[in-house]
């Protein structure tokens, strides 16, 4: 029986660099919804979920940010060592 090749483990610089590009993300989605918290919102419709419907505006050039935060992220995990 062969043994599974595991995949190599992120660096540690790569790990601290992940969570800082995750934390800017959380950032960025959080001032998008403009500080209101989902336990803020009313129902709304007949789902009766609260928040079900609730609809912030998002900036084209955040929303870029985080598409290649995220594109940074995936590469540091799946980065060959």
């Amino acid at each position: 029986m062969e043994t599974p090749v595991l995949a190599p483990l992120p660096s540690p610089d790569d790990i601290d660099t992940a969570a800082t590009l995750l934390g800017r993300i959380d950032e960025l989605l959080m001032r998008s919804r403009g500080g209101v918290d989902g336990g803020d919102l009313k129902s709304v419709g007949t789902s009766g979920k609260s928040a079900a419907s609730a609809k912030v505006e998002v900036d084209v050039a955040t929303l870029d940010e985080i598409r290649a935060e995220v594109a940074q992220v995936r590469g540091l995990l799946k980065k060959p060592q």
